[in-house]
């Protein structure tokens, strides 16, 4: 399984200027003072739907149907290695860039044979495996290690997340032979 694939072929302007629209509407995202890593916001899966209407269609050429949607805020220069909450291995989610990925990187990483990522996990138990710099909408495979890292003091980083049916986007990183 691949750690990423970018999807530049599915046009995500609209949803990214009504996305925006949406936060300033909904929430403080773009006023937020104080001292804060890193924020996942949970949001109203018919209020998101209704405010930004060109988000579910843009998955249809690939087969997909949004069934989650979450924003992610990172306002700090890194957040640790992580897997996703309640990811499973092979579990595959579509970001798309909001506000500030750009100036941001997702590094990946791969577990030395026979070590299960953990969050107490142990410089040398793991190895640099790849990065992507968050550009287009882009197939993430949020069950194996990452870690999102800031390249310049452009704040906050938005990012939103497309949750689907478990295991329906996997394809979408598996190779020709749907091996992991």
């Amino acid at each position: 399984m691949l750690y990423y694939k970018e999807l530049p072929e599915l046009d995500a302007t609209t949803t990214i200027l009504e996305t925006t629209e949406y936060l300033h509407k909904y929430t403080n995202c773009f006023s937020r003072t104080g001292n804060y890593i890193f924020d996942g916001i949970n949001v109203n899966f018919a209020q998101f739907t209704e405010n930004v209407p060109s988000c579910q269609p843009l998955f249809s050429s690939l087969g997909l149907i949004p069934v989650r949607y979450m924003i992610f805020i990172l306002g700090s220069t890194e957040v640790a290695m992580h897997r996703d909450t309640n990811a499973s291995r092979n579990s595959v989610r579509i970001n798309i860039p909001i506000l500030n990925c750009e100036h941001s990187e997702t590094l990946f990483f791969k577990m030395k044979p026979g070590v299960e990522y953990s969050p107490n996990i142990i410089a040398g138990d793991y190895e640099f495996a790849d990065k992507l710099i968050l550009r287009h909408p882009t197939a993430l495979a949020v069950g194996k290690a990452h870690q999102v890292r800031m390249l310049e003091d452009r704040y906050p980083r938005i990012s939103l997340s497309v949750f689907f049916e478990e295991d329906t986007a996997t394809s979408l990183l598996c190779g020709a032979d749907g091996e992991d």
